[in-house]
Formats: structure tokens, C-alpha cells, sequence
């Protein structure tokens, strides 16, 4: 990353940790008292910059090898623009009730996003033709976990508890268009989807 920070004080009891990078940044930080109580947290979030957008822009114009630069009014044009984001964060808590028990309490949070638009468009003399696509999908997922250590002299086990939950949404939007002298053709589909799972 561009930029890294760590404090962490000599006993080891507290520590710190950030990174700034042109994508994203992240943060995490964990401490402990006596070695008896300790929380742990820790975020991460993409940025939306222009930096990331130009990354991710594939636009560009077509030509067939060989022809001459097309006025605007011939051009022929392809568009891509993906544009993604991301966050999630976590957190942790532990309690030592003794040498040999131990309780954790867990959770996480995460969220993906992608909105992908391609247009691709050809022109000539006689007609307009448009394709259009836009699809939007979203990705969430939520967790929970409560367990129990048990560390003896001779074997370890672990119990835990846990819930999940994601859910995964879609929006396909599709337009297709013709426009020539003295007729206009349309067709458009849209999708929409939903998917949970609990």
C-alpha cells in the first residue's frame, strides 16, 4: 500500500494497523487485558476513485484495418465500463473463564457490487444500430459463530454455534434498437433476480 501504520505498544497488549492503498483501505486493531479478556476488529472498504474507474474503462473505438478515421456521423463505437466495490469488517471478542476455557464470540459482514454497462454502437449512411446491456449484481453475506475451547493436557475440542446468512441479487437490463429512415425497431428484456440463503 501507499501507506502502512503500525503502533504496537512493548507488552504486546495493543496493536494497530492501517493501509491506504489507490483501491481500497483497511483497518484492524486488537487488545487483551491481563491475557484474561481481548477484542479484535478489523474493517476493509474499496474506494471509488477516478484512478479505479480509468483501471476498469475498456472504452475504445473500432475501425476495420485498413479505412480511414470515420467522422462522428460514421463512427462506430464500444463501450465498457465495470465498475466494482467491496467492504467488509469483522470482530471478534474472547473470554478465558480459566486455563482450560475459553469463549469466543465472532462475527463478519461482507458486501460485493459489480454494475457492469456495454454499449456497443454502429453507424453508417442509412441506419443507427444500439446494444445495449447493464447488469447490476450485489453479493451480501452475514455470520455469527459462538464457541467454546476446552484445552486439557492431553486433547483439545472445540463447540461452536453458528449463523449464516447470503443473499445474492441480479438486475440484467437488455436493449436493442435499429433506427434506419423510416422505421424504428425496439426490443428490450429485463431480469430481475433474488436469492437468499439463511
Amino acid at each position: 500500500g501507499l501507506v502502512n501504520f503500525i503502533s504496537q505498544k512493548s507488552d504486546n497488549k495493543m496493536e494497530g494497523k492501517a493501509n491506504i492503498n489507490f483501491l481500497f483501505g483497511s483497518l484492524t486493531a486488537k487488545t487483551n487485558f491481563n491475557n484474561k479478556f481481548g477484542i479484535q476488529l478489523g474493517v476493509r472498504k474499496s474506494f471509488n476513485s477516478k484512478l479505479s474507474k480509468d483501471l476498469n474503462n475498456f472504452s475504445n473505438r473500432t475501425n476495420l484495418p485498413g479505412q480511414p478515421e470515420p467522422s462522428f456521423r460514421n463512427r462506430s463505437l464500444v463501450v465498457s465500463q465495470p465498475d466494482f466495490q467491496f467492504y467488509d469488517g469483522q470482530a471478534k471478542i474472547w473470554l478465558a473463564l480459566n486455563k482450560k476455557n475459553t469463549i469466543n464470540l465472532q462475527g463478519f459482514r461482507s458486501s460485493d457490487a459489480m454494475n457492469n454497462f456495454y454499449q456497443t454502437t454502429f453507424r453508417n449512411n442509412i441506419f443507427l444500430f444500439q446494444e445495449k446491456q447493464h447488469l447490476q449484481k450485489d453479493w451480501n453475506n452475514t455470520a455469527y459463530a459462538l464457541s467454546h475451547v476446552y484445552s486439557g493436557k492431553t486433547f483439545e475440542m472445540t463447540t461452536q454455534a453458528y449463523v449464516t446468512k447470503f443473499s445474492d441479487n441480479s438486475n440484467f437490463l437488455f436493449d436493442i434498437s435499429r433506427k434506419g429512415p423510416n422505421q424504428t425497431i425496439n426490443d428490450s428484456i429485463s431480469n430481475l433476480t433474488e436469492n437468499q440463503v439463511a
